[in-house]
């Protein structure tokens, strides 16, 4: 059955673990917000992407078909998000 997990991971491999995680038949999800800033030198705005959750990826996924330990084998993964031990 599939549920949602949080991983942790190293923010500079940002994309290249989104894409890793993706040929792995898992669900991705990294929420993000888009800011609009007035150019203060022009009539026009400059745009800004940024994640609610930096070094967060929430995942979902099925262990049994796919392993924790494979996803966390990935360069840059740390590990999942644990409460009270499991």
């Amino acid at each position: 059955m599939k549920n949602w997990r949080v991983l942790m991971h190293n923010s500079s491999v940002y994309q290249s673990l989104i894409t890793s995680i993706e040929r792995l038949d898992v669900e991705v999800y990294s929420p993000e917000s888009i800011t609009y800033r007035k150019r203060p030198d022009r009539p026009s705005s400059t745009e800004k992407v940024v994640r609610l959750f930096p070094g967060y990826l929430l995942l979902r996924f099925d262990p049994q078909v796919t392993h924790t330990t494979t996803i966390t084998a990935l360069n840059g993964a740390r590990g999942f998000v644990q409460f009270g031990g499991q």
